[in-house]
């Protein structure tokens, strides 16, 4: 209300050059907020391919594994599914699987998915599966990044990053979603912080219950909702809501198999929808092989690393203006500097 009124009090007293610095900000940091909508999540590359196709292109994918088991009774107390969706999230500390990644008007991807519980993951993924045309998507205990390989006219490779609580207090969070965990979250590994608030089950139409989480972090989205199936103990839809009551995302887990020797149950198919600060929708979709489940390969300490690309430009998204840096060395001809400035225009 404070932040309100002062801006009323500020409009009536004609506009400074504070005050139209501080628009071309925010417009600035729209404009990056679109970007990232279309690169970001698109840095996840997930896809509008199930609408019509039957999506024939994901076909090897699919295999004959377990369904999950029922593990509760149908009338399962709210204790009793956090339970048990918690304990199934616990037996996983680490994942890994070919995906295939696309949104529509894009092409399809291929590429790994590596996760290491609670927040370590890297997707790398690109055209006929060669990552020099696509993207690198990573996060770590201290930091996130999308590292956008392939140039587009106007737009050459780009590595954004930020550190994840200087981006939770920064001017941009206010203007766009950028939360990597829910790739994590969307494999139905997900957490009930004893510091929330949780009501529920909620009893649906279709069988399945909602459990309501209310967050006390402002690190953390104001409302989750998690739609359960009551018997096996699995998500099947995660959304989440800010504090004014608009929904942020919503990510839908499906086609879950079991994995009989660590006893978990994991979806091969998975479809986030972001909400963006346009109005407009952006849906992504995955569609994942068969999970290697707490067994990983190769250093840790290269893995999780975030990347030191030479020669490609960076932009901190916690920065108060987050504008490209150049790399050392790039071109300063008047072809070089317009396509600096071009930057921040969605190409969609």
């Amino acid at each position: 209300m404070n932040r309100h009124a002062a801006n009323s009090n500020n409009s009536s007293c004609g506009e400074t050059f504070a005050d139209q610095m501080n628009a071309t900000h925010r417009r600035l940091s729209y404009r990056i907020a679109l970007r990232l909508q279309f690169l970001a999540w698109i840095g996840l590359l997930l896809s509008a391919c199930v609408t019509q196709t039957g999506c024939q292109l994901f076909g090897r994918f699919r295999n004959n594994a377990a369904e999950a088991p029922i593990v509760l009774a149908k009338d399962a107390s709210l204790d009793q599914l956090i339970a048990t969706i918690s304990q199934q999230t616990a037996r996983v500390s680490q994942l890994k699987t070919e995906v295939r990644v696309s949104t529509a008007g894009m092409p399809t991807l291929r590429g790994d998915l590596q996760v290491e519980r609670p927040s370590r993951l890297r997707l790398q993924a690109g055209v006929m599966g060669i990552s020099e045309l696509g993207f690198d998507l990573g996060s770590n205990s201290d930091q996130f990044w999308i590292w956008k390989k392939a140039a587009l006219p106007g737009d050459p490779p780009t590595l954004y990053f930020a550190n994840h609580f200087d981006f939770q207090q920064s001017a941009l969070r206010e203007h766009t979603q950028i939360q990597p965990h829910w790739l994590i979250d969307a494999l139905g590994l997900i957490e009930f912080d004893p510091s929330d608030e949780h009501a529920g089950p909620f009893p649906r139409t279709d069988g399945r219950v909602e459990i309501r989480s209310y967050s006390k972090s402002n690190l953390r989205p104001a409302v989750r909702i998690a739609v359960i199936d009551p018997r096996r103990g699995l998500v099947n839809q995660l959304s989440f809501y800010d504090s004014q009551g608009h929904r942020i995302a919503y990510l839908d887990s499906m086609e879950y198999q079991h994995y009989p020797e660590q006893n978990v149950s994991l979806p091969q198919w998975i479809v986030i929808n972001i909400d963006g600060p346009d109005g407009q929708s952006t849906k992504l979709t995955v569609d994942a092989n068969r999970f290697v489940v707490n067994s990983l390969f190769g250093d840790p300490a290269l893995l999780w690393q975030m990347p030191n690309p030479p020669d490609v430009r960076r932009v901190d998204l916690s920065a108060l203006n987050p504008v490209p840096v150049e790399p050392i060395g790039a071109s300063s001809n008047a072809a070089t500097a317009h396509e600096s400035r071009a930057w921040t225009k969605p190409n969609f």
